[in-house]
C-alpha cells in the first residue's frame, strides 16, 4: 500500500468519526434545548434536504454552518464535533481515541519514510 493511500484511507476514517460524532452531539444538544431540527434549519438559514443530509450522516456541514448552529444552540464547535462520553457514544469515543492512536502511527510511519528517502 502506497503512502498516499494510507493518508487517504485514514482521512477517511477520520471524516467517517466526525459524521458520526456531529449527529450524536447535535441530537443531544437539540434533545436539551427542546429545539427540533427544523427549527434548527429555519434559524440558520438551510434547507430541509441539507438538515435531513446532516441529521443521517449522510454529509457534514460547511464551517460557516457549524459555526452558525453552534452560535444558535449557545455551545462550542468542539461540542458538536468531539466525542461525549455519554450513553451510546462511549463507543464514538473508543472509535475516537483508537484513530488519534493510529494518527500517531501514521505520523511516525510517514516520518520514518521520508527519513529513508533522505
Amino acid at each position: 500500500m502506497e503512502l498516499d493511500d494510507i493518508i487517504n484511507m485514514k482521512s477517511r476514517e477520520l471524516d467517517k468519526l466526525l459524521r458520526k460524532n456531529f449527529q450524536i452531539n447535535l441530537e443531544r444538544i437539540l434533545h436539551n434545548k427542546k429545539m427540533s431540527h427544523s427549527e434548527l434549519a429555519k434559524k440558520i438559514g438551510i434547507s430541509n434536504t441539507s438538515r435531513w443530509a446532516y441529521q443521517t450522516e449522510n454529509t457534514f456541514p460547511s464551517t460557516g454552518t457549524l459555526l452558525k448552529m453552534a452560535i444558535v444552540l449557545n455551545v462550542s464547535i468542539n461540542d458538536l464535533l468531539l466525542p461525549k462520553d455519554i450513553n451510546n457514544s462511549r463507543e464514538v469515543t473508543e472509535d475516537f481515541n483508537q484513530l488519534i492512536n493510529s494518527k500517531l502511527d501514521l505520523i511516525l510511519f510517514i516520518v520514518k519514510k521520508l527519513q529513508e528517502r533522505d
